[in-house]
């Protein structure tokens, strides 16, 4: 009986070979499991899973979950484990302590909840920030909002930042060297960027600009009056509705200030704006003209020495109203006012020697008077706004009216020839000037590489001139 056994065994292990491999201890065990979401129970896919030692939290090795949630470690050296599983939007898992050994090589953890997050991640914004000069390829773009140092100052001294443009000690603008430049507000004339444009920029603050935009190859759309280019001065928009406003205010050496004050409200469809500055500029220039003259006579040299110190006293305010009867339509109306006043001081002393140096004659001339500018605009205008993005029909009409006076008053004190009468004189020159203007721009994209702009424009000036001297 003893024999048949033992024959019996050794038959059934040359029959079945891989019973025994199959009984025979592993290389290495096994670690299994599956992550789900403790709120819906549905597998989580990409979770990390991390093998980690129990004695020092080493990092023996990490996977990620697949689409049914399950991982895998095999090989797995005998010793002590635990698990870590995390995903984003989910709190992290720890498992308890395991231990992988001959006789227990496979461990599996089963079902793992991952619980979320109390912190989650609703939305993320993208952000980016313009930077201080824009090209295209018909401008260049200044944003004055990257300038924080320029935003207290003026739009005359924002002007003097932009490349190709310049502005002399008066605020005139000249562009590319030309002074031929027409100054836009929001892409449209303005009654103030006449002949007083220069104290209006030096006036405006410049918290008050969003961007200035020079156009060096204005399209046919823009009138040929700006030879040299187009500058583009685009002010901010109200904020929301109800009332807002801003006060500001600069001091200068010699007793200079300016100050300005502005509002708006917003009311539902219609809303108000206006401002007001007012600035106090004291200014004194001193002056040399001296010339060798090469011409016959007696005269060789000419020297004149000049003192002058003027006082303007510039007041400026803008009041409007836009109404929108409906999403597509805007009705505008509004008025401008300025007043310039500067008082002027002057001494000139005047030399002329013959070739030898001698004085042929010597006086001084005094002037005493003043200026007076004043200029008065209103302006009215529709805009239509069709269903099609920036489609587009807008009418506008502009009625100003400048008068300007200068008063002038000199008088002569001669020391050389002595026997000269002390001549006086007085000039009182005059000016008007009335300006209307009517334009009707339309404005079409047709597709994404071209656009249709159509437009009229109609303007009448009339310019009355006087002058009285004694």
């Amino acid at each position: 009986m003893r024999l048949l056994h033992g024959l019996a065994v050794i038959a059934m292990l040359l029959i079945h070979p891989g019973t025994l491999r199959a009984q025979a201890p592993a290389a290495g065990g096994t670690v299994a499991g599956i992550v789900t979401d403790a709120s819906t129970h549905a597998p989580l896919e990409d979770a990390s899973v991390v093998l980690r030692s129990r004695t020092d939290s080493t990092r023996i090795v990490g996977t990620t979950t697949l689409k049914e949630g399950g991982f895998l470690f095999s090989h797995v050296a005998p010793g002590a484990y635990v698990v870590e599983c995390s995903l984003i939007g989910h709190r992290s898992f720890r498992s308890p302590e395991f231990v992988i050994s001959q006789a227990n090589p496979r461990v599996n953890l089963r079902t793992i909840s991952l619980k979320p997050s109390a912190l989650v991640l609703d939305e993320v914004v993208i952000s980016s920030e313009r930077s201080l000069f824009n090209h295209s390829i018909d401008r260049r773009v200044y944003n004055v909002d990257r300038d924080l140092m320029a935003r207290s100052s003026s739009v005359s001294d924002l002007l003097q930042n932009i490349p190709s443009v310049q502005v002399d000690i008066d605020g005139n603008v000249s562009l590319r060297g030309s002074a031929d430049v027409m100054v836009l507000i929001n892409g449209k004339k303005s009654p103030l960027m006449g002949k007083s444009r220069a104290d209006v920029l030096q006036q405006l603050p410049a918290a008050t600009i969003e961007k200035i935009e020079v156009i060096t190859n204005p399209s046919a759309r823009f009138t040929p009056e700006g030879t040299s280019g187009i500058i583009n001065i685009v002010t901010r928009k109200g904020a929301g509705s109800g009332i807002n406003g801003d006060v500001t205010g600069h001091l200068g050496t010699s007793g200079r200030h300016n100050e300005n004050v502005s509002f708006g409200y917003h009311p539902a469809r219609l809303d108000l704006f206006g401002n007001y500055s007012y600035r106090d500029d004291r200014r004194k220039r001193v002056g040399t003209d001296e010339r060798t003259l090469a011409a016959p006579g007696p005269t060789r040299s000419y020297r004149e020495d000049n003192v002058v110190a003027m006082r303007p006293h510039v007041h400026m305010g803008t009041l409007g109203l836009s109404y929108h009867p409906d999403p597509k339509n805007t009705l505008e109306l509004s008025g401008d006012y300025f007043r310039r006043r500067p008082a002027r001081d002057g001494l000139s002393s005047i030399v002329t020697r013959d070739g030898g140096g001698a004085i042929l004659t010597d006086h001084d001339r005094r002037q005493t008077g003043y200026e007076l500018e004043s200029e008065t605009g209103i302006t009215g205008a529709f805009e239509h706004d069709f269903a099609r993005e920036n489609h587009s029909l807008r009418v506008e009409a502009i009625v100003s009216d400048a008068p300007q006076t200068e008063a002038a008053h000199f008088v002569e004190r001669w020391r050389a020839p002595p026997a000269t009468t002390d001549p006086a004189s007085d000039v009182v020159l005059g000016q008007t000037e009335r300006m209307g203007h009517l334009s009707v721009d339309y404005s079409d994209p047709v597709d994404e590489r071209s656009k249709l702009e159509a437009g009229y424009a109609l303007e009448l000036h009339r310019q009355d001139i006087r002058s009285d001297a004694d």
